[in-house]
């Protein structure tokens, strides 16, 4: 999120913040499995929002977000679909 935002430490500062509440909910005794799937889509969305909102001359940010945005819904097609099983939910992080 640093070089995304192209040094910007409060965007750091809020990445980090909003991904140690991420952390956080994982130690609590109930699991929400759906809530965790939208803290998930939120810290992908928070950290490759700069790419939309930031000053660009050839368009280059926005096909960064998109490639970025393919990888994510093949991984998260790998976490919910469960292709290859048990490994599916390695494959989710090895595409990430």
């Amino acid at each position: 999120s640093y070089s995304i935002s192209r040094g910007s430490l409060a965007f750091l500062l809020l990445n980090f913040l909003y991904n140690a509440d991420c952390i956080r909910c994982h130690w609590e005794e109930e699991i929400k499995p759906r809530r965790n799937q939208a803290r998930i889509l939120g810290s992908v969305l928070l950290y490759t929002s700069p790419l939309l909102f930031m000053p660009d001359d050839d368009g280059s940010r926005f096909v960064l977000f998109c490639k970025i945005w393919c990888y994510f819904v093949v991984a998260v097609w790998c976490f919910v679909a469960y292709p290859i099983g048990g490994w599916s939910h390695a494959a989710f992080h090895i595409v990430l």
